[in-house]
């Protein structure tokens, strides 16, 4: 009987361990075993703990949606039973937060606002690019003076709406896509700008120099040839200089003002001023190159004086063949200089012929007339499809002398309309699948956290 009685004793006694045990077991959790509202239903509430209303969830996934269709901020709340065996209510956070990727992916604009019942703790997580709009401070306040002060009523409902609500206000005042306050520009930010600063300013020094020297005497053999690529006249080379010299100088302004007062630095700030400087550019460039540009003189190289330009009609005499066809077909355009002091010492008419090459695309390189006097041509004898290829008569003529040669290259068949297709489809299959998840966003552990 006895024996019977100390088994009895020891099964109770199992019996009793196993029911204290079994419910720390059954409460063990994992951030797998959190369930992703967006996944499941696409909405962003999920309450393990069934604390929440269902009027409480309608609520929050109507404020949540208003944001997230405004600026593209996501919001998350979860309530768990607890967080073990998480090291703590704020690691168990962090990696649910970064587990669902919570907030865009290339802007971080996420937050994870969990209740955890079982340690009666807060945490409200948020994403890189939320922390200049929502800094741990701000976070701490809302949870001070929204949130706990409910919890400890037994008012969940009001509690989770309150700081959701709380949280909404300020992401819906401020704007998540790449804004820097005060707080983001470090000291060596600020270094970092005002080098660039530093280096804009030298360059539109650089430029001004650039301007003065355009104005300078342009030195020509008194014989012989020169070749330019398109009509860049001095004036234009000059007006350009002083373009870019003005959007230099206004944007290493504006990068002195963030140093000076990062107050008025934003990312919409910065474009807002690059567009400044381009068009302010425009007007100020053209007033400074008509007021202080001077068209440069002509000189001769060996003795230092003023060229005489040539008649147009005179310079086809100078030319030599090919370069007369080359300027009846438009592709180069040729001005003759004379040096009349040269020419009389010489005793010979000294003419330098400048060459201005401008139609290049139509025209060839003749191998033998060593000038732009080939026609080049291309006709498509067969058109491509999505089935094969097509062919293409290439053929060069020079108009010179016999240059001519003909070939036949292939041309690539179609992209067929139907791969188009299903690799649209397919994106759009992954658009589609990935707009019922979080957008990958990343958490670095900002955020607060409080017990009630």
């Amino acid at each position: 009987m006895k024996v019977i009685k100390v088994k009895r004793l020891i099964l109770a006694n199992l019996f009793c361990l196993a029911l204290l045990l079994f419910p720390c077991v059954s409460h063990a959790l994992n951030i797998h075993d959190v369930p992703n509202p967006q996944q499941s239903n696409g909405t962003w509430v999920t309450d393990m703990a069934n604390i929440l209303s269902d009027s409480t969830e309608t609520k929050l996934n109507q404020m949540i949606n208003d944001l997230e269709s405004k600026n593209g901020t996501e919001i998350a709340v979860v309530t768990v039973p607890e967080t073990a065996p998480s090291a703590s209510p704020k690691a168990f956070t962090t990696e649910l937060f970064n587990h669902w990727g919570i907030g865009k992916a290339n802007e971080d604009n996420g937050v994870l606002f969990l209740v955890s019942v079982g340690d009666r703790r807060v945490e409200i997580e948020t994403g890189y690019g939320i922390e200049p709009i929502l800094p741990d401070a701000k976070v701490g306040n809302i949870i001070e003076n929204q949130i706990t002060p409910r919890f400890k009523q037994g008012d969940f409902d009001g509690g989770v709406l309150a700081g959701t609500n709380a949280l909404v206000s300020v992401l819906h005042s401020g704007s998540t896509h790449a804004m820097y306050p005060v707080d983001t520009i470090t000291l060596p930010q600020r270094g970092a700008i005002l080098l660039i600063s530093i280096c804009a300013i030298l360059l539109s020094w650089f430029e001004y120099y650039q301007f003065k020297k355009v104005s300078e005497p342009i030195l020509l053999k008194p014989t012989g040839r020169s070749r330019l690529h398109g009509v860049n006249t001095p004036k234009q080379r000059a007006y350009l200089i002083a373009y870019i010299g003005i959007v230099l100088a206004t944007l290493s302004l504006g990068l002195l003002l963030v140093v000076i007062s990062p107050k008025v630095f934003s990312m919409k700030v910065a474009i807002g001023w690059l567009i400044f400087s381009v068009i302010i550019g425009f007007p100020i460039a053209i007033l400074l190159t008509k007021k202080y540009y001077v068209p440069p003189s002509w000189r001769c190289s060996d003795c230092g004086l003023p060229l005489k330009r040539v008649r147009p009609s005179l310079v086809p005499s100078f030319l030599t063949k090919p370069e007369k066809v080359a300027r009846n077909l438009g592709s180069v355009k040729f001005e003759g200089w004379e040096c009349r002091p040269c020419s009389q010492k010489m005793r010979l008419r000294l003419i330098h012929i400048r060459a201005y090459v401008v139609n290049s695309s139509s025209y060839r390189q003749c191998p033998i007339c060593q000038e732009l006097t080939v026609k080049h041509s291309e006709t498509t004898i067969k058109s491509p499809t999505e089935y094969s290829t097509g062919e293409c008569r290439i053929i060069d003529n020079c108009k010179c002398c016999d240059y001519y040669t003909e070939k036949t290259e292939t041309i690539p068949r179609l992209t067929s309309t139907s791969d188009s297709s299903s690799s649209d489809s397919s994106s759009s299959d992954s658009s589609s699948s990935s707009s019922s998840d979080f957008g990958g966003g990343d958490s670095g552990g900002g955020g607060a956290g409080d017990s009630w």
